[in-house]
Parts: structure tokens; sequence; C-alpha cells
């Protein structure tokens, strides 16, 4: 497994390893997948994201703020279940969320777009620190 830390970094390493898959004349790049979600102290939270793609199971895990998560309220986070629909901007795309929360917790699936922009101005990147790194026993500590 592929752990993938930094959503700017997960989202520049989704698109490479599905670049060659994506239509050449798309504006942007979709990826669908699973998310889980945990509050954290401080009004933050922690996001996994878990997708496949034909030769690959990828798992990304992030700590947000949660005022930048666009749509998913403190009250909401703390409920006894509600039904969510939250989302994350940043420069390289946008990521939808759709599920329920309870008690600090939830989980439902993804939508990641990805800018084809976005794409097409990191693969000529050299930085190391965008590539994804192997984890040893799928990232059990």
């Amino acid at each position: 497994m592929i752990r993938i830390r930094g959503y700017a970094t997960g989202v520049f390493a989704i698109g490479l390893l599905f670049l060659g898959t994506a239509p050449g004349h798309a504006a942007h790049l979709e990826i669908i997948g699973e998310w889980s979600l945990r509050a954290r102290e401080g009004e933050r939270v922690q996001l996994t994201l878990h997708w496949k793609s034909k030769d690959h199971t990828m798992s990304s895990i992030t700590e947000w703020s949660l005022d930048r998560l666009e749509g998913l309220s403190p009250e909401q986070l703390d409920s006894d279940g509600t039904p969510v629909r939250f989302r994350i901007l940043t420069g390289t795309g946008a990521l939808t969320c759709e599920g329920h929360v309870k008690s600090g917790s939830g989980e439902g699936v993804f939508i990641l777009i990805v800018s084809r922009s976005f794409l097409n101005s990191r693969t000529d990147s050299r930085d190391s620190d965008v590539a994804p790194r192997r984890v040893p026993n799928g990232g059990a500590t």
C-alpha cells in the first residue's frame, strides 16, 4: 500500500497514476472513492481517503481545520447522526464528500476533481517531495 501525506502531494500522485488513463482532451480528472473522518483536538479532523484503480489501492490521511471543510459544522460532527455533504477547495482541485457523521466520526463516498492545468504544471516537476513513498507493512505501526 502507498500512503501519501498532504492533500497537494496526494492529488499530484493520484494524477500521475491516472493521467495515462484520462482522455487527453479532458478539462480535469475525476477520482471516486471512500472517506472516513475522526474529530481531533481543537476543532481539527483527520480525513482519510481510500480509492482503487485497476492496478493500485491507495490511501491518503490528512488533518484539517474543521473550518476548511465547507458545509460541515461542529454541531453536525457532534450530532447523534446526520447526513452531510462537504467540500475542500484548493488550487489543485475540489474534493466533495457525501455521507453520514455521528459523535465525532463519519464516512461516505467522495469525488475528487483535479484540474488538468494543475496536473500538466506538475508533470515536469523534479521535486522528490511529491513522489509517493512506500510504507512497509501497509503503514501499520
